[in-house]
C-alpha cells in the first residue's frame, strides 16, 4: 500500500511555518506568553486509537495529526487558537471531527474524535491593557 501523506505534510507544503508567513510559534502570536495545549483523540471503533497529546509553544503546530494509519486527516487547531487570540479568550475547551477519510473510499469517513483545552498566558503590555 502506498503512504499517505499525513494532514501536516499537505499542509506544511502548501506554507511555510505559521499560517503561511511565520517562521515561529512567537512570530505568528507575539501576544502569547506561554500556552498549554492539551487533545484528546478518540477513534471510536478503530482499535487502539484513544490518546492524549500535550503542546505548548514549543511544539505546536497548526494541525494536530490524526494516529489512524488509513486516514490522512487532522485537525487544524491553529484557527482555534487564531480565534482566542482575537477574542482575548484564556481558555478554551471544545471538540472537532478529524477532517479526512480512512483509505481511497470516499464513504470511507473518518470517526476521530478530537477534544481540546486550551490555556493561554498573554504578556503583560507595559502601560496597556
Amino acid at each position: 500500500m502506498k503512504k499517505r501523506d499525513r494532514a501536516s505534510d499537505k499542509f506544511n507544503r502548501r506554507s511555510a511555518g505559521f499560517f503561511g508567513k511565520y517562521d515561529s510559534f512567537a512570530d505568528a502570536f507575539p501576544s502569547i506568553a506561554s500556552i498549554m495545549v492539551v487533545v484528546e483523540i478518540d477513534g471510536h471503533d478503530v482499535r487502539g486509537l484513544k490518546e492524549t497529546r500535550r503542546f505548548d509553544q514549543s511544539n505546536l503546530r497548526e494541525i494536530v495529526d490524526c494516529p489512524d494509519r488509513l486516514c490522512p486527516g487532522g485537525f487544524q487547531i491553529s484557527t482555534v487558537l487564531q480565534a482566542m487570540v482575537d477574542n482575548k479568550e484564556k481558555h478554551k475547551e471544545g471538540s472537532a471531527v478529524c477532517s479526512g477519510q480512512r483509505g481511497e473510499s470516499p464513504l470511507g469517513v473518518c470517526v476521530t474524535q478530537f477534544t481540546y483545552t486550551i490555556d493561554v498566558v498573554y504578556k503583560v503590555i507595559q502601560g496597556g491593557e
